[in-house]
């Protein structure tokens, strides 16, 4: 029998994806910080109930962590995870799912010895208060490898998956986080600035101008790149998606309205730099990454 996932990141998918997976029996553990062990009484899914998923701080892990699932915010992962890495196996797993880009590379260098997976996942949830969430949507979650371990990938996504929460494994994994990369430039900086639910981006005859022109910036860097062919009709894809969840309020809008730091650097940030790195002026995107980089300390 494979050992039991720890979940690091309690936030609105890691929670929700906790749950399915404790409903399902596959018993993962919860990795919190020492002051929310301390509040934690279980997660509560509205509609549903209370779900007393197990849970442990660092400080507390008596077994080495041979598999862990990291659903924290893009900004938090790094820090998150130098706390944590003495606490790990030699050649654990780590499968990171989050919104961007950059992050998986950058553990890759600092932690050569670890099997690293990425993720991405449309399967929507909201935090309503700590501890509780709730649903905004089914979706899908694909996991792939860096290294082209497509093999490994679909065990782990076996593992992973459960009724509420398929997960696939993707034989070419930056291909899809590329493609969530252009939906999530499109949507999430465009609610900050109009201050506005998804939908409204396709009302608002001036968001929806700009939501053009986001799309025909990422997309040229596409072709510049090669990759064109990952984000054709990507105008309708986005209308498609803001349709989807238009009453949904991105999470980038929901942390700037909490005064939290986004993920703006993983997602418009990266972008930008891809942008420059390969000589293409991607304006209206790096108009929204300078605004909404000034709304909080925190993203800088």
């Amino acid at each position: 029998m494979s050992d039991p996932w720890l979940i690091l990141g309690a936030g609105s998918i890691g929670a929700l994806w906790g749950i399915r997976l404790h409903q399902a029996g596959k018993t993962p553990t919860l990795l919190l910080r020492p002051e929310a062990l301390g509040r934690y009484e279980g997660l509560t899914l509205s509609g549903e109930g209370k779900f007393c998923l197990p849970a442990v701080s660092a400080e507390t892990i008596v077994h080495p962590i041979s598999r862990l699932l990291v659903c924290c915010k893009s900004h938090q992962t790094l820090s998150a995870l130098s706390d944590i890495a003495p606490h790990l196996a030699p050649n654990a797993t780590v499968v990171v799912v989050q919104n961007g880009m950059g992050v998986a590379e950058q553990l890759q260098k600092k932690y050569p010895q670890w099997q690293l997976f990425s993720g991405t996942t449309t399967n929507g949830a909201h935090r309503s208060a700590p501890f509780t969430i709730t649903p905004a949507g089914r979706g899908d979650t694909l996991i792939g490898s860096l290294t082209g371990n497509f093999r490994q990938a679909e065990t782990l996504a076996e593992s992973l998956s459960c009724p509420g929460f398929p997960v696939n494994a993707c034989s070419d994994i930056t291909e899809a986080l590329w493609q969530k990369l252009a939906i999530n430039c499109a949507i999430n900086p465009l609610t900050v600035r109009y201050r506005c639910r998804n939908g409204e981006l396709l009302s608002n005859p001036a968001a929806y101008r700009d939501l053009q022109q986001v799309c025909e910036e990422f997309f040229q860097l596409s072709v510049a790149l090669g990759r064109e062919s990952w984000v054709e009709n990507l105008l309708d894809t986005v209308t498609e998606v803001a349709c989807k969840t238009a009453a949904n309020r991105s999470s980038m809008l929901q942390d700037v309205e909490a005064g939290r730091a986004t993920e703006i650097e993983a997602i418009t940030g990266y972008v930008c730099g891809i942008a420059a790195d390969a000589g293409i002026d991607i304006p209206v995107n790096q108009t929204l990454y300078q605004d909404i980089r000034q709304l909080h300390p925190a993203t800088r």
